[in-house]
């Protein structure tokens, strides 16, 4: 069995329950640990991306308008003080305003 360099995942957690969800992205996450591959996930989920991406990047008419990384554990992502934050950034970066 050949060991991929790259995976590229086009938004595949979007038709899933929420259980199905969170398995699939701890799925991801260990294939990702075992081969050592490059991932690139293209999400609309703004939380699928800050709980699984070492950066996230906001594209605008093909180019890049925001990059973001992401520089905490993943296992204890969700409970980071500064996750809201990150996540109120990524909105705005959207041209999202939450109150």
């Amino acid at each position: 069995m050949r060991e991929p360099a790259f995976l590229m995942l086009d938004e595949p957690f979007a038709a899933l329950d929420a259980l199905t969800k969170i398995q699939m992205r701890k799925l991801v996450i260990d294939l990702w640990r075992k081969h050592h591959c490059a991932v690139l996930l293209i999400s609309h989920d703004i939380d699928d991306a800050l709980l699984m991406a070492d950066q996230v990047v906001v594209l605008n008419k093909g180019s890049i308008s925001y990059s973001l990384d992401i520089p905490w554990d993943r296992a204890k992502r969700r409970q980071h003080p500064e996750f809201e934050q990150y996540r109120l950034q990524l909105l705005s970066a959207l041209g999202v305003q939450e109150n």
